[in-house]
């Protein structure tokens, strides 16, 4: 019998992008029997840091508030501004949608950071969940 349970079912897929470039993430949906997952099923959440270990005060252990916070969703800490934020997209039954606008993602420093998404059910008893993680990584663009 074994004496582990592992609730963790977050999956591992790392992304490359490119500064400057817009960033569009499309995630195909469905549920273990194969349906698509309804539209407005999950309230989604992306936020892409600095490193996995950031506290939730975004802000970084020297207190470099754009170090910690590279993208986020709406309800991050107004600064430093402008926010860059993640825009979340789900309008279509088994698809979700994260986009960036080029303008946002030329503010944000070439390097390798890491992210994750979360979705919350939209049902009485809301249940969150990591569904993705991995690392982030923004190669450097000559036209920015």
């Amino acid at each position: 019998m074994s004496n582990v349970v592992n609730l963790d079912v977050a999956k591992r897929v790392d992304i490359i992008c490119r500064k400057g470039d817009t960033f569009k993430l499309e995630i195909d949906l469905k549920a273990a029997d194969g349906t698509l997952v309804p539209a407005g099923a999950y309230n989604y959440k992306m936020e892409v840091r600095a490193y996995d270990y950031a506290n939730t005060s975004y802000t970084d252990p020297a207190g470099d508030a754009d170090a910690t916070i590279i993208l986020s969703t709406e309800d991050a800490d107004p600064t430093p501004t402008p926010v860059k934020k993640i825009t979340s997209i789900n309008n279509v039954a088994g698809k979700a949608t994260f986009g960036v606008t080029s303008a946002i993602m030329k503010t944000v420093a070439a390097g390798l950071y890491v992210y994750d998404i979360e979705a919350t059910s939209t049902g009485p008893t809301p249940e969150t969940q990591t569904w993705l993680y991995g690392t982030f990584k923004i190669n450097e663009d000559i036209s920015v």
